[in-house]
Order: structure tokens, then sequence, then C-alpha cells
């Protein structure tokens, strides 16, 4: 599957809604004010987890039974992406596979909780963000993941990067802090 130069501004409940699909690429996309209007105030018809991106793999009484044991999630790549302004920047449920970022801007993402930025990758799969730009008036991002790369990156005012207690590998290489 492969979604390229799309823009999603001021949706309700997602930007982009990935519910199943292995080998995902996202390209050149702006997912941006997801449950917020451009001045920060929220929409009056939006609904939680208001994400740029969420993932979770569809399962239960929308897919037949016989079906169900081929439903999957996982393999992502986003490049050269814009998610900004959103209640989560990237909210996941049950995913399997690496998910890669790249050459991508996050930031500013607005949430209830000190989680402005938060995904879970179940397994042994990793996260790796390369050559990204990670903002946040928070000082706070969230990862679940037992391996998680940062390569090249920038963070702006990210001072805090919490990770779940079954971290194998957490590396910063390359990047500004």
């Amino acid at each position: 599957v492969k979604i390229k130069n799309c823009t999603a501004l001021r949706n309700g409940r997602q930007g982009l809604s990935l519910t199943g699909g292995r080998y995902v690429d996202i390209e050149n996309c702006n997912f941006s004010y997801t449950g917020r209007n451009t001045d920060g105030s929220e929409l009056l018809y939006s609904a939680s987890p208001a994400s740029g991106i969420d993932m979770e793999l569809e399962t239960g009484g929308s897919i037949p039974e016989e079906l169900q044991r081929y439903a999957s999630l996982g393999d992502i790549n986003i490049r050269n992406c814009i998610i900004e302004n959103n209640h989560y920047a990237i909210a996941n449920g049950a995913y399997e596979g690496c998910l890669n970022i790249e050459d991508s801007y996050i930031g500013y993402n607005i949430t209830n909780t000190p989680s402005g930025f938060f995904i879970i990758v179940k397994g042994e799969e990793s996260i790796t963000f390369k050559n990204c730009i990670l903002e946040s008036d928070t000082n706070y991002m969230k990862l679940v993941s037992k391996k998680t790369l940062f390569d090249s990156c920038t963070f702006k005012g990210i001072r805090y990067i919490s990770n779940n207690n079954d971290v194998e590998r957490f590396d910063i290489i390359n990047s500004d802090i």
C-alpha cells in the first residue's frame, strides 16, 4: 500500500487510520490539526483519539472469522511527512513489524496526558527515527517498544523519553538533543 502526497487537516477523529496491511509506505503527507482548529482550539465535532495517524488492527466482528488469522498490521514506513498539532501524533493499538519514520517533522501534538507522542510496537520489532525533527512543549515523549533507534534526529523541547520496562535497546546516535 502506498499513500503519497496527501493532506489531512482538521479532521475530527483521525488524519489517517490504518486498520490492516503490511509494507505500507506513507510519503510526502501532512496529518495535522486532527481534532483541532488551526488556532489550537478544539473542533466542535471531534472524537478520541484524534491522532495524526492511528494504527489499530481491525479484528473481531468486522472481519469474517475464517479470515481473522490473516489480519495483520505492520512494517510501515513514514517518509517526509508532517505530523503536528493533533491530540496524539501517532496512536497505536496492536501492531506487528517494524515502524520506520524518516525525514519527518513531528511536533506540538496536544493531549490531556503528557504523552503527546505515543507508539506501542509489540513483539521483537523496532521503531526507527532517521533525520527527524521531534518537537514538544510538554518536554515528554512516550514510546513502548523493545528496540528504538534515533539516528540523526533533532529534539526540541523534549527532555524526557519514556519507554516500557522490558527495553532491550534504546539508542540515540548522531542526534542533536
